[in-house]
């Protein structure tokens, strides 16, 4: 697999096994970067493609990009519909629940159309509930819960790997500045058992643990 960033004149193979790092000295290039990096996962135009041999992944569903580790979004709407979806599966296989949920619908209608007779509107109903418009009526989400940093990383690569994406990439911007070796090793060991891509973007040089895949781009974007 391989990352190409066409501004910079970048290409860079990545690896499963190792944590992938990009080191971009010059500032210029280093903010293009990120910011073409951004674009992308925000599913806009960007010069940024990932290649798995020769298909480009479809970065809107394929990469995740961290800005700051503090800014993890756990109910990303990508882990809310994934999880909407399997309860809709058991939903759909048991036939008690769904059973209960005909009779308070029905109910509801029921109160609907009294509440509707009060009005000085012409007032009908159009439709009834439908299990994904409950879950969200209900706020339901994935609950956050008070652990470390790297914890939080951890159960964050877990949530990309439910995806069932096939090449899912997480980068991450100058995650080196809020995690030591140790810790990058741990996140590194859980998202290679999950088959989890990792690749940080880094604005200087930091000292590496042998197990890292490293492109350094100096002052001049030179690769180094």
């Amino acid at each position: 697999m391989k990352i190409i960033c066409s501004p910079i004149n970048l290409t860079v193979d990545l690896c499963y096994d190792k944590l992938n790092i990009i080191v971009i000295e010059n500032i210029y290039g280093f903010r293009s970067f990120v910011n073409e990096m951004n674009l992308a996962s925000l599913s806009e135009q960007s010069s940024v493609s990932i290649l798995d041999g020769s298909k480009a992944l479809n970065l809107s569903k394929s990469l995740f990009f961290v800005q700051s580790p503090y800014l993890i979004n756990i109910n990303d709407k990508r882990f809310l519909n994934a999880a909407y979806d399997q309860l809709s599966c058991e939903f759909n296989n048991d036939s008690v629940l769904q059973m209960k949920f005909n009779e308070l619908n029905s109910e509801l209608e029921s109160l609907l159309y009294d509440l509707l007779l009060k009005s000085d509107f012409n007032l009908t109903i159009d439709g009834g509930l439908d299990l994904h418009s409950v879950l969200k009526s209900f706020c339901v989400k994935i609950e956050d819960i008070d652990e470390s940093l790297v914890e939080k990383l951890i159960d964050f690569v877990s949530l990309v790997s439910k995806l069932k994406i096939a090449t899912p990439v997480i980068a991450f911007l100058n995650l080196q500045q809020f995690l030591d070796q140790q810790e990058l090793k741990s996140l590194l060991d859980h998202s290679m058992s999950l088959n989890v891509m990792l690749l940080l973007l880094e604005s200087r040089q930091i000292c590496y643990n042998e197990n890292v895949n490293l492109t350094l781009l100096d002052s001049d974007l030179c690769v180094i």
